[in-house]
């Protein structure tokens, strides 16, 4: 049961690594923390591309924004250590 439950987390966390890996390398422009994804995506819209719940996707983000992996504000995503990410989808 533990295991069902930590794969899950796990997969979830990897898939939304490798959406804000891609979709920094489809809108990301250069920045001064880092990459700024130019698309305005809420949290609402990210756990639709990844079916999942807008309050399990508001934890994870949480998460990266405290290792200072993200800069997330309203819709502005700044990717700011991105070989945290790529590190994380290429480690399973």
């Amino acid at each position: 049961e533990n295991y069902i439950a930590e794969k899950a987390f796990t997969d979830r966390f990897v898939q939304q690594s490798q959406t804000l890996l891609d979709l920094s390398h489809q809108y990301g422009q250069k920045h001064p923390l880092g990459t700024e994804i130019r698309l305005k995506i809420s949290q609402h819209d990210l756990a639709d591309l990844l079916s999942s719940s807008r309050q399990t996707i508001n934890k994870e983000i949480k998460n990266l924004t405290s290792q200072d992996v993200i800069f997330w504000q309203y819709e502005n995503i700044i990717i700011k250590n991105y070989e945290y990410l790529k590190y994380q989808v290429n480690r399973i």
